[in-house]
């Protein structure tokens, strides 16, 4: 297929949501769309199904308890819920003081899950969803600020579980997901999610048939039993053997570190070599192309670190940070409060200017153009300003960032 070029001004992608330039994105919606569309006649998207939808809290590590004896509750993040089941052993054990969480203002019955809930992993491995109401007996589970709690109605967890939890969902919450250096799925992004509509019978031999599945996960104990059951699998269901390791002895070369630091062959990043990166790389070969540095009037210029207010106080001026730039637009409700004496000249940022995240897990490489705004702004020391000599029509910057990091 040919890749034909054209022109967008920055602005259209800074004011447009649907503009997504992230190659994951498509690529995964465009193999879940024959299966989704055909749901159109015969499902609900997910928000008509949850009633409320927020990310559990962030417990500071003086919460942690040494041992699980002395836990009142346990703190649940994305790797004990990465295998669909609860691991327990990979929670976190919490100290608790009466009905608080220790060392926090967390009443224990406001944070913990409950029975109408599915918690969904927004972060690290997103999508992957768990039942509240399967939770063990005994200690409160508390979801940690990396897995969205989902409060469900009229609909049984167990099965929404298990529909998000398919391939075909998995997929297009993957999807969803793209457009950072880390996957991270939000919960406006969440809404459209096509859920089938079932009566309750049918929901109910979904939510048995899973349960069961999951027993027979939560049976697994440690990798070597989990790479037994999942050699089986693809013995009895794929008819395949399991592919034999190598046989013969594993050579090894020296390579000198400034040879793997300057060469894009040698960088040992799976990233840098993935599927997605390549598939970038070889779109930009099919058309003209000029070095970054060829564009760019001086070198990306970073803000200044301001002094944060908890909240607005009406005279105050904004302060924009990675989290303000998000699929490719600077969202100005994400800006940070700061006191008007705390603007600093130098890191002012005007309307047009191109905008960039220098750093930090997860936002590398995202970037935007400042829209209209009477709001006085400067940037902060994580986000800096590329001034470019192609005006507005550098909407190419966010794939070539996307590369560097």
């Amino acid at each position: 297929m040919a890749v034909s070029a054209f022109t967008i001004g920055a602005n259209e992608v800074a004011y447009s949501p649907k503009t997504r330039l992230d190659v994951r994105y498509h690529s995964s919606a465009e193999l879940v769309s024959p299966y989704l569309n055909g749901l159109h006649r015969t499902s609900r998207p997910l928000s008509v199904l949850v009633s409320n939808a927020c990310n559990g809290p962030n417990i500071p590590a003086s919460s942690y308890a040494d041992e699980l004896e002395d836990a009142g509750a346990l703190y649940v993040s994305v790797g004990a819920l990465s295998q669909f089941a609860l691991r327990t052993e990979s929670s976190t054990p919490l100290l608790t003081i009466g009905d608080r969480i220790s060392r926090t203002r967390y009443k224990l019955s406001d944070v913990s899950t409950s029975n109408d809930e599915v918690l969904l992993t927004r972060s690290g491995t997103p999508g992957i969803a768990w039942p509240g109401c399967l939770a063990p007996d005994g200690l409160p589970i508390i979801p940690s600020g990396f897995v969205i709690r989902l409060r469900v109605e009229n609909f049984n967890t167990v099965t929404l579980s298990a529909l998000l939890n398919h391939p075909v969902w998995r997929l297009r919450s993957l999807a969803l997901s793209a457009g950072k250096r880390q996957d991270n799925i939000s919960q406006a992004t969440l809404s459209d999610i096509p859920i089938p509509t079932l009566d309750r019978d049918a929901q109910q031999k979904v939510a048995d048939i899973y349960r069961a599945t999951l027993g027979e996960i939560e049976a697994i104990s440690g990798e070597d039993r989990l790479s037994e059951v999942c050699d089986g699998i693809v013995a009895d269901v794929a008819d395949l053997l399991p592919v034999r390791s190598i046989g013969s002895e594993i050579t090894t070369r020296t390579v000198r570190l400034p040879e793997v630091a300057y060469s894009p062959t040698t960088r040992a990043d799976n990233r840098w070599h993935g599927v997605a990166n390549q598939r970038v790389l070889a779109a930009l070969k099919q058309v003209p192309t000029l070095p970054l540095g060829a564009v760019l009037t001086a070198l990306p210029s970073k803000g200044r670190q301001p002094t944060y207010l908890e909240e607005p106080d009406g005279d105050d001026a904004f302060a924009i940070a990675t989290a303000t730039l998000q699929m490719g637009q600077v969202v100005l409700e994400n800006a940070k409060p700061i006191p008007l004496d705390s603007l600093r000249p130098a890191a002012a940022v005007k309307s047009g200017q191109l905008l960039v995240a220098m750093d930090g897990d997860g936002s590398l490489g995202k970037a935007a153009v400042v829209p209209d705004t009477s709001l006085q702004l400067m940037r902060d020391s994580h986000v800096a300003v590329v001034e470019t000599s192609g005006g507005e029509h550098l909407w190419l910057f966010r794939f070539q960032s996307a590369l560097i990091s």
